[in-house]
């Protein structure tokens, strides 16, 4: 049976999905600018990862900085992983009900467009930030190879508020962003769309190109950068599905005890 619950860590707020008997392997979810944890191919992601025993996190990281960004994407995985000093650091946290909530040993990064470039330059710096030693792997759909197509990208995102993306923006993404791609030493799942009007296949393949470790899969005669329609969903969760269990020990090998 799936369970939710609300929760806020280091003051950023979210949801976390749960099977009934989750295996030790988290999956945090990262969402694009300009949108939030209810992106529904992460609404629709975490109810797939529940099915199939995996738990997920969702929360409504800062739109401001990306810099700020990746930094909460990486608070909330510690605290989740029970990282003590990150927990101490989280004075604002839902510390009783986290103290709640099964205890996580691994964790897989999952980011849609720029939140996947995101997760990316937060598993290449894992290592300095006490991260690495739960990452299993990551996912990005719909990344960006490059800072710089972020502010033409943002015309075509919907209900996106252009002061959002200025130049100190970009520059951030810039600077934060520009870690090797050869630091990222864990597993990719990369898929994106072949006719992706806000990022297109270039970006996929070069980040393929890029990383040591990758897979990508193109979903072919496909527009939907957004992954809204019942075809380019089926294909990021039939990639998902297979992808998470060859990367991470299996539900059925454990399952994670009490905090």
């Amino acid at each position: 049976m799936l369970k939710k619950k609300q929760l806020t860590i280091n003051g950023v707020t979210g949801v976390l999905t749960l099977p009934a008997q989750p295996s030790e392997t988290l999956v945090v979810m990262a969402h694009c600018f300009g949108c939030s944890k209810e992106t529904k191919i992460l609404v629709k992601l975490a109810r797939f990862l529940a099915g199939h025993g995996y738990g997920s996190v969702r929360m409504d990281y800062s739109r401001h900085l990306y810099s700020t960004y990746i930094e909460e994407l990486e608070g909330v995985s510690r605290v989740m992983l029970g990282d003590a000093a990150a927990a101490a650091d989280a004075a604002d946290s839902s510390a009783g009900e986290l103290g709640e909530l099964p205890r996580f040993s691994r964790v897989v990064l999952l980011g849609h467009s720029l939140g996947g470039l995101a997760v990316l330059s937060a598993a290449a710096r894992s290592r300095s930030t006490g991260l690495g030693e739960y990452l299993q792997g990551v996912v990005a759909l719909s990344a960006p190879a490059t800072a710089h197509h972020v502010e033409a990208a943002a015309a075509d995102v919907p209900d996106l508020d252009p002061g959002l993306v200025d130049e100190t923006f970009v520059q951030d993404v810039a600077a934060t962003a520009a870690t090797e791609f050869s630091d990222c030493q864990v597993p990719v799942l990369i898929v994106h769309p072949d006719e992706d009007p806000v990022v297109g296949i270039e970006h996929g393949r070069r980040l393929h190109e890029l990383l040591p470790d990758s897979e990508l899969v193109v979903v072919p005669k496909c527009t939907d950068h957004m992954f809204v329609s019942d075809a380019a969903r089926t294909a990021v969760e039939e990639a998902v599905g297979r992808w998470l269990p060859q990367h991470t020990a299996t539900p059925a090998d454990s399952h994670p005890q009490q905090r």
